[in-house]
């Protein structure tokens, strides 16, 4: 018995010397990595069928809740095969750390699994995870869903980002000034007319007060326009000034002085800002038989003036 069971045990020796070499170990790393990109690929078609056989619009007051949830499985999908890359990365850097006194050797195994590892698959991996396309089996159950139109409030949150321009003819601000929303800058709103209502298209016409963090306000009137895209909720396509118009609180009206100065190359209007705070002055002057708007910031203590021309006239005083 004692002489068989030493053959068995030199067998098993030979055997396990023979299947563990650095090119086997390489090898199996190699196995190990590209088993977990087919993996990858396995359980997302398998998340995939199981969103498209579980889906039930009723769930979902909006599409983005079921393209979250949806994201949702993929990404776990992705921590699943970062797991498992993460203990093949572990097995080979145990290999490895076996050779690490042997370079020869230790290279054998690095060339191994350069050999076998499918560097074009694990790129694969790494573009499906951050491609944002929704595959069509997917998409097409999302379109099944019909979100209600914008409400106010939610209308309110979409303008955030957008620009306005002061949106009349003969304005204060020049043709390329801008206001862009900001959030909670909206107050007042109210939607006045429904231009158009249709499945997919959404046009409409608000007033509100667009107020700054400076306490700089506007009146506006604004054109919003939605579309319902096929893969997303509704969505401003543009919101166009109607019309801009300052809130002027007289607050500032003592700052600013201004008087018609006529000297013997021709009158000039020179308006002066009194206190220690920059001013936005706005106002008309009259030239070339005229009334041409203007808006100025004027620095403290310091003045502005228009040459050649016959009177003024200043229309509000606010913070720029």
């Amino acid at each position: 018995m004692n002489k068989l069971f030493h053959a068995f045990v030199i067998i098993a020796l030979i055997c396990f010397t023979a299947c563990s070499s650095p090119e086997s170990d390489g090898k199996k790393a190699a196995v190990k990595v590209n088993t977990c990109c087919i993996n990858y690929f396995n359980d997302l078609e398998k998340c995939e069928k199981q969103f498209c056989d579980n889906f039930d619009a009723s769930k979902f007051s909006t599409r983005n809740e079921a393209i979250q949830e949806y994201m949702s499985a993929r990404q776990q999908v992705f921590q699943d095969f970062e797991k498992n890359m993460s203990e093949a990365e572990t097995f080979y850097n145990d290999k490895l750390l076996k050779y690490s006194k042997k370079y020869e050797v230790k290279r054998k195994m690095i060339e191994s699994f350069d050999r076998n590892v499918d560097v074009d698959l694990q790129g694969k991996v790494m573009f499906s995870a951050y491609d944002t396309l929704l595959p069509p089996t997917v998409l097409s159950r999302i379109k099944s869903i019909i979100p209600s139109k914008p409400s106010p409030q939610q209308i309110q949150k979409d303008l955030v980002g957008h620009s306005l321009s002061e949106g009349i003819e003969n304005g204060y601000h020049s043709s390329s000034w801008r206001w862009k929303i900001e959030e909670g800058e909206i107050s007042n709103f109210n939607i006045e007319s429904v231009l158009t209502d249709l499945p997919d298209e959404y046009i409409l016409v608000a007033d509100m007060r667009l107020t700054g963090e400076s306490g700089k306000a506007y009146n506006a009137k604004v054109k919003i326009s939605y579309v319902l895209p096929q893969d997303r909720d509704w969505t401003i396509e543009f919101a166009q000034s109607q019309g801009m118009y300052i809130v002027n609180t007289g607050k500032y009206d003592d700052c600013i002085h201004a008087e018609l100065s006529s000297g013997w190359l021709g009158s000039s209007y020179i308006i002066e800002n009194d206190c220690e705070i920059a001013l936005e002055v706005g106002g008309r002057v009259l030239e070339y038989g005229g009334w041409k708007k203007f808006s100025v910031t004027i620095s403290p203590h310091s003045n502005y003036t228009y040459t050649f021309v016959d009177d003024g006239r200043i229309d509000y005083v606010s913070i720029p």
